[in-house]
């Protein structure tokens, strides 16, 4: 049974929405659903000098959530980029057509699929009265989300995570990347940032030189026997003029694996970021100012390379987190050529984000039920910990903010109760 689509404008305060992606109409917006990250509703800051000069500057933007409502056996939810300043039409254009199609496909695919799993829950139904046990409804499910991983006066790069379930005991998800040139609105190919033999070479040697420089316990989580080896797996990606899935972030470029490529479903997405540092014949045009930004540690624990200060003089940090075979838990933090271990729970988890400031550099570590930040530009110093099991909302300049997280029907994040915490590089509070 078919009820439309129902539209959500998350981050935006002003009174717009969007009937498809990028096309605009006058509504109130939802105030209470908040897209959590860095940039989110960010304001455009182009100045005028004269009526012939205009200063690049980072776009605005807003992302907005189209979601399948009505459905008996099917549960969707998209969501879209919109360039909300502007200061950038080109780019403007550029994105609406892209989450246009975007938007298009995904209704497409609706009725079908909910065709499909009401016919599959027929069959289950009949199978469960002919053998006497209980049955209990599925409902196929598409959640396609974005993240904006980098926006600045040259380049506009984010993730689309796409998470499907068609029945199984577990849906999947895969992962695509995206980099616009702000200015020209032109989506970049790996070419267009340097010669494409010479950039595949290089980052496929890197990738496989920072498996090998880390630690046994995170090299564990990679398929390396008789059957299939990540070796081969890498090598075949960066062949025949093609690349793994990649974005051009505050850091490098950033390939990602899918689930089942170098490691079981479990590993979940494995990525590894290239220096620019390291990536000879790089466009610099396109190499980011040093500004403010975070990037999250390899959840898996390999290691990697960050330019604390601009110099190219490149730092070695991972978060590993470590398990007794009674299941005590630990995390051992490395930078450089310091390490610093804490106990945690008892199969706990640690999930570490480097942020890039001009108070320095840090990793804050989040471990389920404590958040902890380190400054690491000199070695590993613990300035404070927040006892809480509240989750991590933002991070910007000097403050960082958390909020208990829920989620409603469509998995929009509801945050409640938040709190903002200052930080320098030597406190917490």
């Amino acid at each position: 049974m078919k009820k439309g689509l129902v539209l959500l404008l998350i981050g935006l305060t002003a009174t717009s929405t969007f009937i498809g992606c990028g096309q605009a109409a006058t509504t109130d917006s939802n105030e209470n659903d908040v897209k959590v990250e860095n940039s989110v509703d960010t304001e455009a800051n182009s100045v005028v000098a004269d009526s012939s000069e205009t200063i690049q500057s980072a776009p605005g933007y807003a992302i907005t959530s189209v979601e399948a409502d009505g459905y008996d056996y099917y549960q969707g939810r998209l969501e879209c980029l919109q360039i909300t300043d502007d200061n950038h039409p080109l780019l403007a254009t550029a994105i609406d057509e892209f989450f246009s199609a975007s938007a298009k496909d995904f209704n497409a695919d609706i009725e079908s699929l909910n065709e499909e799993a009401k016919e599959e829950n027929e069959e289950y139904e009949a199978n469960a009265q002919e053998e006497g046990y209980e049955y209990d409804p599925i409902k196929y499910e598409s959640n396609i989300t974005v993240d904006v991983t980098r926006c600045d006066s040259k380049i506009l790069s984010f993730v689309i995570d796409s998470y499907t379930y068609y029945g199984g005991a577990h849906g999947g998800n895969s992962y695509s990347g995206y980099t616009f040139d702000v200015n020209t609105g032109k989506r970049l190919a790996f070419s267009d940032f340097g010669d494409a033999d010479t950039l595949s070479y290089i980052s496929k040697k890197f990738i496989l030189d920072t498996i090998e420089e880390s630690e046994q316990g995170a090299r564990d989580a990679l398929y390396n026997d008789d059957v299939i080896s990540y070796k081969a797996v890498i090598d075949e990606k960066f062949s025949n003029d093609s690349t793994p899935e990649f974005v051009v972030d505050y850091r490098g470029i950033t390939f990602m694996f899918q689930q089942y490529d170098i490691a079981p479903y479990a590993a979940g997405l494995i990525d590894f970021t290239v220096p620019f540092s390291k990536l000879t014949g790089f466009d610099e045009n396109y190499i980011p100012d040093d500004e403010f930004y975070t990037s999250d540690l390899s959840t898996a624990g390999f290691v990697e390379y960050l330019d604390f200060d601009g110099a190219d003089d490149l730092k070695r940090v991972y978060l590993l987190n470590e398990y007794s075979d009674e299941g005590d838990a630990s995390y051992k933090l490395h930078v450089g050529d310091e390490s610093a271990s804490h106990q945690l729970g008892q199969y706990g988890y640690a999930y570490g984000t480097y942020i890039h400031s001009k108070e320095g550099n840090f990793i804050l570590v989040s471990e389920g039920d404590a958040i902890s930040l380190y400054e690491i530009s000199n070695g590993i110093k613990e300035i404070g910990t927040v006892n809480t099991e509240k989750s991590v909302k933002e991070i910007s300049e000097g403050k960082i903010v958390i909020a208990t997280r829920t989620y409603d029907e469509y998995y929009n994040f509801i945050w409640s109760d938040e709190e903002t915490f200052e930080y320098t590089k030597n406190s917490l509070q």
